[in-house]
């Protein structure tokens, strides 16, 4: 079920990474990207600060910001 709330709020929102959560695969969309960017940029990129978090974004930014740090902490 979060699986499928995810992939709908990312789609509504314009961003999807392409996400495999069982861990096994992460593929980046360089169509989506350039559509949602204006240009080519690696994941590495977009992921690591290298571009900054676009106002569109910066909800769906936080709010799995926040589920990773969660995460770590109950690890």
């Amino acid at each position: 079920m979060a699986n499928a709330a995810f992939l709908s709020y990312s789609r509504t929102r314009g961003v999807f990474a392409g996400v495999d959560l069982t861990g096994d695969v992460v593929n980046q969309n360089q169509d989506d990207t350039r559509t949602y960017y204006g240009k080519d940029l690696s994941s590495e990129t977009i992921l690591t600060g290298g571009v900054p978090v676009p106002q569109s974004a910066r909800h769906f930014v936080r709010t799995v910001s926040g589920l990773f740090h969660a995460a770590a902490k109950n690890k």
